[in-house]
């Protein structure tokens, strides 16, 4: 029944095939441009963001993507391009770097960065509670990151513990560009 209402739904024409390669992709053989996909470590509305290997250099990258039931929408296209084009711009040790932003074979846009393996802000914050001159130390290099954004002419609109990746050696790194404005 639900296949049947899916491949009859004339307001989007997705059919259940559609829907169901969106939900989780487990083929360690599966390519994004010159990515190997090793497994999916985060999603959200526009996008879904994967760990993944650069074929050449064997470099783990993290590779977001759009999802593709964005791809009629010109105004989720333009602003997930608008992010990696902000993040893309700004050289900074505590701005999550992007390193190669492209199109996949279907012409979707993706964008690879640095791959952050400390988790979020957000999931350390518990932790920080008992250590106040780390987690001090830790929002004065955010807010340098930060304000050279804001020098550089780049507005983040969405800074939170969650969109504050950890390096593997704790230091902070600003992410999720998605909503960034240019000043």
């Amino acid at each position: 029944m639900l296949s049947q209402g899916l491949d009859t739904d004339s307001h989007n024409g997705e059919s259940l095939d559609d829907v169901l390669g969106e939900i989780k992709v487990s083929d360690a053989h599966w390519r994004v441009g010159n990515y190997q996909i090793l497994e999916e470590i985060g999603r959200g509305g526009m996008g879904v963001i994967y760990r993944a290997r650069q074929r050449h250099s064997r470099r783990i990258v993290a590779l977001k993507r759009i999802l593709s039931y964005h791809a009629d929408s010109q105004e989720t296209l333009a602003r997930f391009r608008r992010e990696a084009e902000a993040a893309a711009s700004l050289d900074h040790p505590n701005i999550l770097p992007i390193y190669e932003v492209s199109e996949n074979e279907e012409g979707l846009p993706f964008f690879s960065m640095k791959f952050a393996g400390g988790g979020s802000l957000l999931e350390a914050a518990p932790a920080l509670r008992n250590e106040p001159r780390r987690a001090v130390a830790l929002m004065a290099k955010i807010a340098r990151a930060v304000q050279y954004a804001h020098v550089k002419g780049i507005l983040h609109r969405d800074l939170k513990p969650g969109n504050v990746m950890l390096d593997g050696h704790g230091e902070p790194l600003v992410s999720d560009f998605g909503l960034a404005k240019w000043l």
